[in-house]
């Protein structure tokens, strides 16, 4: 249903790049490169990617370089950016507008030989075992959270090039790899330690439907908010999954679904406040849904809310579980800035139009006690 726009930064012939351009022909990889960048007016990566049909640029380097690239991919709507071989550090303006969304991939086994020439700096300390990493990107060189390794045997290797071209085949593989279950918001870092979140019996089915291009839900018994099903669709990656909603729905088919990711929204995120209008219809009346950081993402939550609504429609079920307070599946209160009103969610708004019955968590018993809030 979504894929994330995907900027690519070389400088030289763009192999890596060319392995991505190549897994984003599937439509159902959840990203998609909408244009490619070289600090070298020369680079091959630079013809290669016009090959594909993606838009290619070169920007000359100096002072203003960064904020000039930005600039470029703003006005592209990029959201992840990978350096594939992209031999410039990115130290202001880019960290700042893109933090946390750039991710690079280095041919060594981080954070062994970091730098330049690590295939050489393998072979020639005579290790036996080398490999890739993918990291997302800070102001040090190669010194960022780790995302994901391969490991390569280069003992039988006679020379750096040949240790070279062995890494090269598995960073072909790993690269896209950890580009798709970025973008599909499976990663969460804690100060350097970055895991992959289990999103428990239903998460392939979710990842499926919110990231796959016109993957089709079939039959489905009862759709609930994903959240409620134990899948981290906006928290750090702790189970908010509720017992009496998983007792309710065992052995029945199910939708699960999540209007805020279907409406591009990263996971985690701040929560969000519903100012202005509350009560019925509040949402055409001009409800406004900002989040504890101050964006607004009033837009993006209607899209969802809609795309949400349509999977609903086209699974045929009868029956939806909100979760309640939500400003996208509230279905009777919601939090503003004055505390807990009546009101419902963007997708709470469009379900109440359509032949469904609508029920919240709290309408099944569970010896949970934590706020879901």
């Amino acid at each position: 249903m979504i894929r994330r726009r995907l900027a690519i930064l070389v400088s030289g012939r763009g192999s890596n790049m060319d392995a991505i351009l190549r897994a984003a022909e599937n439509p159902d990889y959840p990203l998609v490169p909408v244009v490619v960048v070289s600090n070298r007016a020369g680079a091959p990566a630079l013809e290669k990617a016009r090959r594909h049909g993606i838009e290619a640029i070169h920007l000359k380097g100096g002072p203003t370089f960064e904020d000039r690239l930005v600039r470029v991919l703003e006005k592209r709507g990029v959201e992840v950016v990978a350096l594939a071989g992209f031999m410039k550090l990115l130290r202001g303006a880019m960290l700042e507008r893109f933090a946390d969304r750039i991710l690079n991939i280095h041919p060594s086994l981080l954070p062994s030989f970091p730098g330049l020439d690590a295939q050489a700096q393998a072979f020639e300390h005579g290790v036996r075992v080398s490999g890739c990493t993918v990291h997302l990107v800070d102001s040090g060189m190669d010194t960022g959270p780790i995302l994901g390794q391969r490991c390569v045997d280069i003992s039988s290797c006679h020379n750096e090039k040949e240790v070279a071209s062995a890494i090269l085949e598995q960073e072909h593989v790993l690269y896209p790899d950890i580009l798709a279950r970025f973008a599909m918001n499976l990663y969460r870092t804690e100060g350097r330690r970055t895991t992959e979140v289990k999103t428990g019996p239903h998460g392939q089915d979710f990842l499926a439907l919110h990231f796959g291009v016109g993957t089709d839900p079939g039959q489905r018994d009862v759709a609930v908010s994903a959240c409620l099903l134990g899948i981290p669709c906006r928290y750090a990656g702790d189970s908010r999954a509720h017992e009496g909603v998983l007792r309710h729905v065992e052995g029945r088919r199910v939708l699960p679904v999540c209007p805020e990711v279907l409406g591009g929204m990263w996971t985690p995120r701040a929560p969000m406040i519903v100012h202005g209008p509350t009560g019925p219809g509040m949402w055409k009346d001009g409800a406004q849904a900002i989040s504890e950081d101050g964006e607004n993402r009033t837009q993006a939550l209607l899209k969802g809310a809609e795309r949400a609504a349509g999977l609903v429609s086209r699974s045929g079920v009868r029956e939806v579980i909100l979760k309640e307070r939500s400003p996208s599946c509230g279905l009777h209160r919601i939090h503003t800035p004055q505390g807990l009103k009546d009101g419902h969610g963007a997708f709470a708004e469009i379900l109440k139009n359509m032949s469904v019955t609508l029920r919240t968590e709290e309408d099944f018993p569970s010896s949970r006690t934590e706020n879901l809030d």
